[in-house]
């Protein structure tokens, strides 16, 4: 995986086939969005590079992108899903729960199924290093 110039970089959203994306500081938002997002990077045959201090929330679903790579020092924070204004039922926990999860490598599916998804007020951080150590790609 060669890495981003910022002439090759494009930013989430882009149409470009095969052009590489750049995830900096994110801190998550809807998993619904974030889920058709991954699905457009993946058909469109873009790379994503997981970069910068923090990658919060549905951020971390971008590991379930076909061509994705991290740096060691971004650290990931995990929790499980939540509705703003309304609890969210057992069973919607549990769909949302595994739909994120499916975006995951298998090491980190298991645990968020188990572990991870239980957090809320305090999200689990791993560093991006942790993910390489489990055979995450490492950006250049």
């Amino acid at each position: 995986m060669g890495g981003a110039s910022s002439v090759e970089a494009a930013k989430p959203g882009s149409q470009q086939p095969g052009a590489t994306i750049v995830i900096s500081n994110d801190y998550g938002g809807s998993v619904r969005k974030r889920k058709a997002e991954i699905q457009k990077i993946n058909r469109l045959g873009q790379t994503v590079e997981i970069r910068g201090s923090v990658c919060m929330s549905s951020c971390t679903m971008f590991l379930g992108a076909n061509s994705v790579c991290v740096t060691p020092e971004t650290s990931f924070a995990f929790h499980g899903p939540y509705r703003f204004f309304s609890k969210l039922t057992p069973l919607e926990f549990d769909q949302w729960s595994k739909v994120i999860a499916h975006h995951y490598p298998s090491f980190l599916r298991s645990w968020y199924m188990q572990t991870g998804r239980y957090r809320s007020g305090n999200p689990a951080r791993v560093k991006g290093s942790e993910l390489i150590r489990h055979g995450v790609a490492q950006c250049p």
